[in-house]
């Protein structure tokens, strides 16, 4: 079940060295037990051990678990709850003859030693999807059906003082003899949510990213002049299609693949431009290409010039140098920060620069992502323009003949009483936004700078039917958040059905951002489609009643290294179905989705699917049938259906539809019941802008369905927990069931609520029959305190 949850107690973020009592040393090894299954294994001849973060590991003091230490002349023996861990000091680095680690419930005498063959790793992610047409290989990961994995840390760099400090350097390393060695062991059997939980202690939490990335994106590679962005904006709301973040490529500036000056022929007033944006509700990214240095074209030319020391009348370049201080300082403080002032919300760093540097082993990537997030996090107190506009909306409207199960049904006039302090916006507090970058994947450690951009992809069904596993096990490096180029890139032009099934397994990944390459036929407004439009509009809308599940989801990653999408394999680790199943995974901790990633058949129209359902009781998601696990299905999809399964007794947490992200009301708040013996789950929130979610400030509403006979099933909303800049005391709520059948009647407290037979109700249920779907509508409650919904089902209710 989507379990309740509260932040975990973890270790503080950035303390790379360990408590001395985690360490043994023995000769020219040093161990550290970071946890039960997890130990750093180094070896040096002088002895001279890194207590430094690593690009890989910013943090070692964890709490000291308990184990024990067996000294025997030359060889040591560790235990710990999990592992058995035996060295010989042969005067040798590691190898498979002098260390052996056994994990403790592995049957017999069998040992991992260094040199054995990782065949079950479960793979990582892979830096980018440009030009390909289907897989690619990825990484190796940190969880493996081997029970066991190693990353080999020895060669990544050290921060020069701390990890705040930005800069990394080589480590020491001997002029002759063997290398110094520097492993994690990671040795969790087959419980990955454990090695999770333990990598992300020592690499660093994943990070939430503010609210608004959660909404659809806007991206097309094209000159595009300020003008046409903004009839694209208007578009979308002519033709009722959400919108939050509007992705502006590389020719908002001057000719070349690098630029920091607006052109001014496509851009006559940037700054107008951006707050006419703010103003609408959109975040908008600019893209980046920083490789080709700093050239005499550039406003900022001279400027940059001066503080860098060099001469602009005499030179006419400044080479790229992401490992000077002196150049990255004035990248930030002279190129990016004016625009940034000017209300750039953050930036699209495009790959261009290679993967070498003036520093041995330092990937300019994995600078730039570094760099850039913590000059962010650095200025968390600028909030970078004005984001939200102070003014209400007046109500968002809703595309005729929206059918996405509305808490209300179109014909009612929504009489729903609003708190006089709510204004339908969500303030910017002045603690400052969240860091963000939009990037590639730097390797290692890159978990800490989200988003991702995947890349350049074929636009065919190969590419989209790799995507979800690509997606899923990028999970397995803590990458939750990739972005993926919806439609594919190359080369432009789209078929109507296969862009139709992308936008739909958009919506249940991470980001939903359409793209394309610079094609005058490449096309990516859905109502260009008319032929799938329809359906392609209602897959966005449900995609916008999703945000409050996704950043529920979002701060569970974050608080335990699980992501919002991952394989199969988490939560089944012992079935061989979960390990074939690459193409359907879970969204959060409740949702099941298979992706349509073929044509549908032309003689029928739909689409053939398997899908292997977990043990247990299944309910789909849009219909609410029950169907019983364990066993692999056969599904037929047309056009405009997606296969998405529950847990029997899910609560999933469901916002009203909104045109903006920064719209979804305070004052009311939603979930969808599947019908199941019982339920629990969390509903989250926060400022959704600011870093105060480091701090505690949030709210947690617990939820719990339960059948307490078979005529009566009850529905308990315990008190929310915890507070934030802008948390409502009063709270409206609507409960959305499927699959209850039919219903005699409805208690609030104790109260009865009414059947709708007018709009002018201020609390209220309503039915279809047809769908069997019911939605509870109840008048603000205080907050704080909890409340008992008891619901009487007809005795005609199917068991």
């Amino acid at each position: 079940m989507n379990r309740a949850h509260g932040p975990m107690e973890r270790a503080a973020a950035h303390d790379p060295a360990a408590d001395t009592r985690a360490v043994v040393r023995f000769g020219p090894a040093r161990f550290t037990v970071l946890a039960p299954a997890l130990v750093r294994l180094e070896w040096d001849p002088r002895k001279r051990f890194e207590d430094r973060a690593s690009q890989f590991a910013i943090n070692r003091r964890l709490a000291v678990p308990a184990f024990g230490v067996r000294p025997e002349g030359g060889a040591l023996t560790i235990e710990t709850g999990s592992l058995e861990i035996r060295f010989e000091n042969d005067g040798r680095p590691f190898h498979a003859g002098n260390l052996a680690i056994r994990r403790k419930d592995w049957p017999g005498d069998r040992f991992w030693r260094p040199g054995d063959e990782a065949r079950g790793n479960l793979g990582g992610t892979a830096r980018t999807l440009d030009k390909v047409s289907g897989a690619t290989a990825l990484e190796p990961g940190i969880i493996s059906r081997d029970g066991w994995a190693v990353v080999d840390d020895s060669r990544s760099l050290v921060f020069e003082a701390n990890y705040e400090s930005g800069w990394l350097t080589p480590r020491s390393a001997p002029e002759e003899g063997p290398a110094p060695i520097d492993w994690y062991y990671f040795g969790h059997g087959r419980d990955y949510r454990a090695a999770l939980r333990d990598f992300t202690s020592i690499g660093g939490r994943i990070p939430l990213p503010p609210r608004f990335v959660f909404g659809v994106w806007w991206s097309r590679y094209w000159a595009y002049t300020d003008e046409e962005l903004k009839a694209i904006v208007r578009e979308f709301g002519k033709n009722y299609v959400p919108l939050d973040v509007l992705v502006v490529d590389m020719d908002w500036h001057l000719e070349g693949w690098t630029g920091y000056t607006w052109d001014r022929r496509k851009f006559t007033d940037p700054e107008g431009f951006l707050k006419w944006c703010h103003e609408q509700g959109l975040r908008v990214t600019l893209n980046l290409h920083p490789a080709e240095g700093v050239t005499r074209h550039e406003e900022r030319f001279a400027e940059f010039c001066r503080a860098v020391g060099f001469d602009p009348e005499v030179v006419w370049h400044v080479p790229f140098d992401c490992a000077d201080p002196v150049f990255m300082r004035a990248y930030f403080e002279v190129l990016h920060r004016p625009l940034e002032e000017q209300g750039v919300d953050f930036w699209w760093l495009d790959w261009q620069q290679g993967d070498a540097s003036a520093v041995e082993g330092l990937d300019p990537l994995w600078q730039l992502n570094h760099l850039h997030w913590h000059d962010m996090e650095k200025r968390a107190t600028r909030t970078g323009g004005t984001p939200v506009p102070p003014e209400p909306t007046g109500g968002t409207p809703v595309p005729p003949g929206h059918t996405g199960k509305m808490p209300v049904p179109p014909e009612h006039t929504g009489k729903m009483p609003v708190p006089p302090e709510h204004t339908g916006k969500m303030p910017v507090p002045p603690g400052g936004k969240r860091p963000l970058i939009f990037s590639r994947w730097g390797g290692m450690g890159n978990h800490r700078y989200p988003i991702g951009f995947s890349g350049d992809t074929i636009s065919d069904w190969d590419s989209l039917a790799f995507q979800p596993r690509f997606t899923a096990t990028a999970a397995n490096v803590g990458y939750g958040y990739w972005s993926h180029d919806i439609g594919g890139h190359y080369h432009g032009p789209v078929d109507a059905e296969l862009y139709l099934r992308w936008i739909q397994y958009g919506v249940f990944s991470p980001i939903l951002r359409t793209h394309t390459t610079k094609h005058p036929l490449a096309e990516r407004r859905i109502w260009e489609f008319p032929t799938v439009f329809e359906a392609a509009r209602e897959a966005m809308w449900l995609r916008s009643r999703l945000v409050p599940y996704i950043y529920t989801a979002a701060r569970q990653a974050h608080d335990t290294g699980v992501s919002l999408c991952r394989p199969m394999y988490y939560d089944w680790p012992e079935h061989d179905e979960a390990y074939r199943r690459p193409d359907q995974y879970m969204f959060g901790d409740d949702l099941l989705v298979a992706p349509v990633t073929t044509p549908v058949d032309t003689d029928t129209g739909l689409a053939t699917i398997d899908i292997w359902l977990p043990p247990g009781t299944w309910c789909d998601f849009f219909a609410g049938d029950k169907l019983e696990g364990d066993r692999v299905i056969r599904r037929e999809a047309a056009l405009d259906e997606v296969p998405v399964y529950a847990r029997a007794g899910a609560i999933i947490p469901l916002a009203q539809p909104t045109m903006r992200t920064r719209d979804l009301p305070r004052h009311l708040q939603g979930v969808r019941l599947l019908r199941g013996e019982r339920g629990e789950a969390s509903y989250y929130e926060d400022d959704g802008e600011t870093v105060g979610y480091e701090r505690g400030e949030h709210a947690i509403t617990v939820y719990r369905q339960r059948r307490a006979d078979p005529s009566r099933h009850m529905i308990e909303i315990e008190p929310a927990r915890g507070t934030y800049p802008g948390m409502l005391d009063q709270r409206a709520r609507f409960l959305e069931l499927m699959g209850f059948g039919p219903i005699a009647a409805v208690r609030a407290d104790g109260a009865a609520v009414a059947r709708m037979e007018d709009d002018e109700l201020e609390e209220f249920w309503l039915r279809d029959d047809e769908s069997d779907w019911t939605v509870i509508l109840l008048r603000p409650r205080p907050a704080y305190a909890p409340l008992c919904v008891e619901i009487d089902l007809a005795p005609a209710a199917p068991d």
